[in-house]
């Protein structure tokens, strides 16, 4: 199995409809109360699990990555991080940012940050695997080249080019990718790291993305409208911002203070399904948005040991059984929206649901190791004990795939 970032899965969906932010007119800070009630991250405050960081262990707990997934995929894990040392990072430039706006192209530019950016998980579970310390400059020269571009953001959801110029400091697909990949790799090497790197990572994490969802919410900065969307933005964007503030950020009301926020934003990616679950993005889209919500939901439960449990909320367990209800036949199913022909559920996903939620399907009891995410995040999500591992089902039923599911809100 090969390690590869989901960074290129998110460029695969557009962004011509979406405008990043609202008018900052729109505003009003002096009149309008928190959005985030001070209450409830109070409460939460006093649920949020100390010494959580992120999915898995830091790699200090030898016993956990030393029986992480298989040996063979351990191996090609570090294989792949090994190809990457003798390579330097590819460079950037300000021209490769502009060319979307100039020309419409995306793919120069995309080709180059994909390498750049997915460096981050190869070479952070690698050393994670092998404890030798020859990954962590490799790993340190990537954080450095972060921390040089003048923005995170997509050059395609940058059409003003704000961020570029560093007028605004929006938070979009990328930028909040880049922020949890990068404080996931953080809290794992934490203690290898030498000072200048991991402040130097924190940092950036912070200004771009992790402080910057906290000013908008206090209605001191530009709001970005996926706050308010209900389509895939919304929960991705949510998952990166929360699983990279859990990571770096340490005062118990200050982490209670995003997952509030999390549980309250998520709502409106949630109202974006009909009441019996049709997902009207398209299969693709379901698990891109849907496959983000399962991640910010068990970050959430896990960081707060289950007392916060956000798949244990109405409008949830319809939608999670839209891959199983969508099936036209066996392993096919429609397309529409922009989803691209051949678009399935992914095995995880499925996985997941179908052990959290006891739907009992029988094609989806077990998962393989191979089945496990590409990204950092999602591999230590899938490949450790989670929520849905923990499950326990009071009914083996195995109810039979019909490939007859009316959804009558949908009309479909």
């Amino acid at each position: 199995m090969k390690f590869f970032p989901l960074f290129f899965f998110a460029l695969l969906f557009s962004a011509s409809a979406l405008s990043v932010s609202t008018a900052w007119s729109e505003i009003d800070s002096a009149t309008s109360e928190p959005e985030i009630p001070v209450a409830r991250v109070q409460e939460i405050a006093r649920v949020v699990d100390p010494d959580f960081r992120t999915f898995g262990q830091p790699i200090e707990n030898r016993e956990f990555w030393e029986n992480f997934l298989t040996a063979e995929i351990r191996q090609e894990l570090i294989q792949s991080a090994e190809s990457l040392l003798d390579q330097p990072l590819p460079p950037t430039t300000d021209e490769l940012f502009l060319d979307f706006s100039r020309t419409g192209n995306r793919t120069r530019w995309q080709r180059v940050a994909g390498q750049r950016r997915g460096r981050v998980d190869t070479l952070a579970i690698a050393e994670c695997l092998e404890n030798k310390g020859r990954f962590l400059p490799a790993f340190r020269e990537v954080v450095e080249g972060l921390a040089e571009e003048p923005t995170w953001v997509y050059p395609a959801h940058d059409k003003n080019e704000q961020n570029f110029r560093g007028e605004a400091v929006t938070i979009d697909l990328g930028s909040s990718r880049v922020a949890w990949e990068l404080a996931t790799a953080v809290a794992l090497l934490d203690g290898k790291l030498d000072p200048e790197t991991r402040d130097l990572a924190i940092r950036e994490i912070r200004r771009r993305v992790v402080d910057a969802f906290r000013l908008k919410l206090e209605k001191k900065a530009e709001r970005d409208s996926w706050f308010d969307r209900t389509n895939n933005w919304n929960s991705v964007c949510l998952a990166g911002v929360t699983g990279a503030a859990l990571a770096i950020v340490e005062d118990p009301e200050d982490r209670a203070f995003y997952i509030a926020a999390a549980e309250k934003l998520s709502q409106n990616f949630l109202d974006g399904f009909t009441p019996d679950g049709y997902c009207s993005e398209g299969m693709s889209y379901w698990n891109y948005g849907f496959g983000h919500y399962l991640s910010l939901a068990e970050l959430v439960w896990q960081s707060t040991n289950g007392a916060v449990d956000l798949f244990d909320r109405k409008g949830v367990r319809e939608p999670a059984a839209f891959g199983w209800k969508a099936a036209i036949t066996d392993q096919v199913y429609p397309t529409f929206s922009d989803c691209p022909l051949n678009s399935k559920p992914v095995e995880r996903y499925m996985w997941f649901v179908n052990r959290r939620f006891c739907f009992g399907w029988p094609d989806y009891l077990t998962l393989s190791p191979e089945a496990g995410g590409r990204n950092l995040p999602e591999n230590l999500m899938f490949g450790a004990l989670n929520s849905a591992s923990k499950t326990e089902c009071d009914s083996q039923e195995s109810p039979k795939q019909s490939y007859r599911t009316w959804f009558n809100d949908a009309g479909v």
